[in-house]
């Protein structure tokens, strides 16, 4: 089983830019990832690469305009989260 990378980590969001993501998605990479094209479109392919953007750290996110309804709302739910989070945190007083 092939490592999965940790899309948490600011140096792997660096150093993979958006289109080699949406390439990656739609063509696949060998044995270790199937080629999507045909049952994931272009625009749904930004969209989960906007999603995998939201893992990173806050000011790394590099995703362009949302192409469809599920990247505007991944957008919102992460804005949401994050704002829940800066509560959370000032009230616990970290």
């Amino acid at each position: 089983m092939p490592v999965i990378p940790d899309f948490t980590s600011p140096d792997w969001h660096k150093t993979h830019q958006d289109s080699q993501l949406v390439m990656s998605i739609l063509e696949g990479k060998g044995t270790l990832m199937p080629a999507w094209r045909g049952k994931v479109d272009p625009n749904l392919a930004r969209d989960l690469v906007a999603f995998v953007r939201t893992f990173g750290p806050a000011g790394l996110a590099v995703s362009g305009p949302s192409t469809t309804d599920f990247g505007t709302r991944m957008k919102q739910l992460h804005q949401q989260w994050e704002e829940l989070d800066r509560q959370a945190r000032a009230l616990s007083g970290h």
